[in-house]
């Protein structure tokens, strides 16, 4: 029986996450009391979040290797998690974005060099 290479254990995970948390964002919506336009402006703090994560990311990877894919994947599901608990208004869902977008960055970065290294 051949092992499955632990890259695609780490994007099934990545995929997982964003699969389940696109399926989510109109019930986050709804519960934040935001509009359509007010939630298009929260997800770019996704891509504001992930850029300087990226930066971090690869340092660390550099430092301490692959082994923390792991963490960084259970970090961005805590990640989702906790904007799905806190987001009761635009500044909470703006914040919880830049959360979900740095974990979600770092986690990229890290799946990427796992695959790299296999």
């Amino acid at each position: 029986m051949t092992r499955l290479p632990l890259s695609f254990v780490a994007f099934a995970g990545f995929g997982i996450f964003w699969g389940v948390w696109g399926a989510a964002l109109p019930a986050l919506r709804q519960t934040a009391g935001v509009s359509d336009a007010q939630l298009g402006g929260a997800l770019l703090c996704v891509g504001l979040g992930a850029l300087p994560a990226m930066l971090f990311t690869g340092r660390a990877v550099d430092r301490f290797g692959t082994r923390i894919t792991g963490l960084l994947l259970a970090t961005l599901a805590v990640a989702g998690i906790l904007v799905a608990v806190f987001a009761r208004d635009i500044v909470a869902v703006c914040v919880g974005m830049l959360l979900v977008g740095a974990t979600s960055g770092a986690s990229d970065v890290a799946a990427n060099a796992l695959a790299g290294g296999e």
